[in-house]
């Protein structure tokens, strides 16, 4: 009887494991979307003269990044279909001339509007998910989150997109997302102590780029937002799944 009961507690233990798992893939493919749309707003924009390799090499590797995670999720037919749509239209982008860029911005506002059909899906999968989770793996998915949509819209803001795009955050809106991001850390410090230096250099180089972000333009971070954020992403998202994989996470 003893021997059932530990093997009953070990399948729970494993399924809350594979089901933290799964929350920690569609987030991960939530952050990369926004990721590969502001990379590739960056450098497929017919207004700038030169385009920044960088910029190419990070959409590159978010979007590999999000492919990887469709299949982990097991390539669910909705997000697997707009997946490959999604691959297809950057795919088309990178292989347009740069003599042709005018025809930039209509293929971006095709993989603006794939991405907001993908993050919906995904966040109700999410939603749908959750409930069990440890409250410091979703407030890092909600901290990195949320500083995509802020890069996402900054990025939104200086493009020239076609009519019929999506419509940027309006001020009220993005300072409340920027509130919310301040408080976080404070609250991410107290529950994570032993990644204090970490999240304090995070949140270093989120002030860094904060007025540019919210819309100042009389200041531009050298190297661009674009940069600064990404790399912050990319940490607060191993942060989280440090403690998804952590021994303790499922308990």
């Amino acid at each position: 009887m003893r021997l059932g009961l530990l093997l009953g507690a070990l399948l729970i233990s494993t399924q809350l494991k594979a089901g933290l798992l799964d929350l920690q893939y569609l987030h991960d493919v939530r952050t990369n979307s926004y990721l590969l749309c502001a990379s590739s707003m960056l450098y497929f924009n017919p207004a700038e003269k030169t385009q920044d390799p960088r910029a190419l090499t990070g959409s590159f590797g978010n979007l590999t990044q999000l492919d990887t995670r469709v299949v982990q999720l097991g390539q669910p037919a909705p997000l697997a279909e707009i997946e490959q749509l999604i691959s297809a239209e950057f795919k088309a982008l990178d292989t347009t001339a740069r003599g042709d860029s005018g025809a930039y911005p209509a293929r971006i506002l095709t993989l603006l509007q794939l991405q907001s059909r993908l993050d919906a899906w995904s966040r109700e999968r999410y939603q749908q998910t959750q409930q069990d989770a440890p409250i410091l793996v979703t407030t890092l998915h909600q901290q990195s989150l949320e500083m995509a949509q802020l890069l996402l819209d900054y990025q939104v803001r200086q493009y020239p997109l076609p009519a019929g795009a999506p419509i940027a955050l309006t001020a009220v809106q993005r300072e409340q997302l920027d509130k919310g991001i301040t408080e976080r850390f404070e609250l991410l410090l107290s529950q994570y102590p032993s990644q204090s230096s970490e999240l304090n250099r995070v949140r270093s180089s989120y002030r860094f780029v904060r007025a540019q972000l919210l819309g100042d333009e009389k200041f531009r971070a050298k190297g661009g937002a674009d940069f600064y954020i990404a790399r912050n992403i990319s940490d607060l998202d191993e942060m989280a799944m440090q403690v998804v994989l952590s021994p303790t996470a499922s308990r």
